[in-house]
């Protein structure tokens, strides 16, 4: 039964890559969300905004924000599932 859900499993020569934090003076980063090319997925943390096109981008986008074992909830949660507009605070929640 176990190799009847193997197909579902994500191949190792299909990998997206991680979103990067940008990490530009403040001039630069203003002129790319000016532009609309950066996004704030959180306070001072910037993403580039086609890193942001699946549920697995956005989530590894706020995962330098989120503490070991830390889990995101409320819109956060929601933010990374659907998208949309980012989360004006990330919440966490620890187990």
């Amino acid at each position: 039964m176990d190799d009847a859900l193997l197909w579902l499993a994500p191949s190792a020569t299909c990998t997206e890559p991680e979103p990067t934090a940008v990490t530009r003076p403040s001039a630069e980063r203003s002129a790319g969300v000016y532009d609309g090319l950066l996004v704030e997925v959180a306070p001072a943390h910037h993403v580039a905004r086609d890193q942001l096109r699946s549920p697995a981008y956005r989530a590894r986008s706020l995962a330098p924000l989120i503490p070991h074992r830390g889990v995101l909830v409320r819109f956060s949660a929601v933010w990374g599932h659907t998208g949309g507009r980012p989360p004006v605070r990330v919440s966490v929640a620890m187990p």
